[in-house]
């Protein structure tokens, strides 16, 4: 259920997400968002450290759960923008639906939804 190549972040992308984005935080969850000016579509981001996980396997679900979460969610989005998922340690023991939940409440506080 991976995301489709074009909305997902290439490489020089995220390094500008990065330092300029406004940082968004939530419980579990924060979000860099940065508004391109010449955008057309929204696009994603997922990074993990070892902080979240030290086990890959661990890692690498969390990043298809929020991956799952965007593309229900995708249809909603209100503007165009560069978002990159910053997740908690805390975030790898939630079930689906919590995890969708609080992707809902910090792309609201971040005007995305």
């Amino acid at each position: 259920m991976a995301l489709k190549r074009k909305l997902r972040l290439k490489k020089r992308e995220f390094s500008l997400v990065k330092n300029k984005g406004k940082l968004v935080r939530g419980k579990e969850l924060s979000l860099l968002i940065f508004f391109p000016k010449k955008e057309k579509e929204v696009r994603f981001g997922f990074l993990l450290s070892r902080r979240v996980s030290s086990k890959a396997v661990e890692r690498n679900k969390l990043k298809r759960q929020l991956a799952a979460v965007v593309k229900k969610l995708f249809p909603y989005f209100r503007k165009k923008a560069w978002v990159i998922f910053l997740p908690r340690r805390e975030m790898k023991n939630r079930g689906f639906e919590e995890i969708k939940k609080e992707v809902k409440e910090v792309l609201k506080k971040g005007g995305l939804l």
